[in-house]
Parts: C-alpha cells; sequence; structure tokens
C-alpha cells in the first residue's frame, strides 16, 4: 500500500515537472519567436540565406559535404592553406543535413539550415532552466530567468535565424559547462 506522503511527494514532483515543461516552452518559445525577428534583411526573392561572413564560411563547408561525409575538407584548395577552425560542428551539420534530406522529399539543405540556430533557441532555454535548477530557483525565479534569457540581446543574435556559425554551440557549451560545475559542486543535491 502507498502511503499519503509518498502520494503527495509523487503530485508535487509531477506539479513541479509540468512547471518547469512550461518555462521551458515559454522561454525557448519567446527565444525562437525573438531569432525570427528581422528575417526581412536575410531574404532573397522570398527565401531566406545565411546571416553575416562566418555563416558564408560555414555554409560552404556544410553545403559541400551535405550528401557525401567523404568530401568534407580540412584544406582549403583554392587558397592552398590548412583550415584553423574546428571541424566538428560543420561535420555533424552536414551529417545532420545529409540524413534529412535523404529520408525528406524536396529538401532544400540550404533553408533547412537557416533554420537550426532558432531551434538551438530551445536546447540552450533548457540548459539555462537546468542551472536555475540546480541553483534551487523557486518557480517565479526560474519564470524570470528564462524571461531574462529570452529577451537577452546576446541570445537573440547568437540564434538569428541564417546565422550559422559556431557561436551559439559555443553558448551550450558554456552552459553546459556552468550545470556541471554546479553539479560538481553540490554532489549531494538533487536536480
Amino acid at each position: 500500500m502507498v502511503s499519503d506522503d509518498v502520494v503527495i511527494a509523487k503530485g508535487h514532483s509531477l506539479r513541479s515537472n509540468v512547471a518547469t515543461a512550461l518555462l521551458w516552452l515559454l522561454g525557448g518559445g519567446v527565444a525562437w519567436f525573438f531569432s525570427y525577428l528581422g528575417v526581412d534583411f536575410i531574404g532573397i526573392d522570398g527565401e531566406l540565406t545565411f546571416y553575416g561572413p562566418d555563416s558564408f564560411y560555414h555554409a560552404t563547408r556544410i553545403l559541400s559535404a551535405t550528401g557525401n561525409l567523404a568530401e568534407f575538407y580540412q584544406y582549403d584548395a583554392r587558397s592552398a592553406v590548412w583550415i584553423s577552425w574546428p571541424w566538428g560542428y560543420d561535420w555533424i551539420l552536414a551529417a545532420f543535413t545529409t540524413v534529412v534530406c535523404n529520408n525528406v522529399n524536396e529538401c532544400n539543405p540550404s533553408a533547412l539550415l537557416v533554420h537550426i540556430p532558432p531551434v538551438i533557441t530551445f536546447l540552450n532555454a533548457g540548459l539555462v532552466l537546468a542551472v536555475g535548477s540546480r541553483l534551487s530557483l523557486s518557480n517565479p525565479f526560474k519564470c524570470l530567468l528564462m524571461l531574462a534569457y529570452a529577451f537577452s540581446p546576446l541570445v537573440q543574435e547568437l540564434h538569428f535565424a541564417g546565422r550559422i556559425d559556431h557561436h551559439m554551440i559555443e553558448l551550450s557549451f558554456s552552459l553546459a559547462s556552468l550545470y556541471l560545475g554546479l553539479k560538481w559542486l553540490q554532489p549531494d543535491s538533487t536536480p
């Protein structure tokens, strides 16, 4: 037989999980919305294109390997130089684009890449919320934390539609490192 304390604890946990999921959707959704503001100046003939020189650089490497990952290059034969940028980010996006375009009819790899940064807002919102949980913030403070994340100009700039450079992933790694550092410093707590 289950005691009333266990039922109350499970009910509280369920309410807490639902509140956390709603906060995650709120923060990620607002950040996602802001990442599409201003797309008017990255559109050409009704299609979105890449934003900023870094994005065009990454797009060249990613799109050249999409469909054939063996074509991924780390040496630029046109300039006769080794590429100093790390290859992992571009290779993973090329592999992702290849898998999606092999399984979806009428897939445009460029159009797919343009929409990846806004989707990453949800990943980073989850990491921000995990840090807030690790700090034992109450739900009202977690809500403020998520709104601060969503309205942050840094988040809006890094996750802007069409900006496929690696800086948004650096934010993901920084947030994950912060979370893991807090977890390491508080090994006996839960969250």
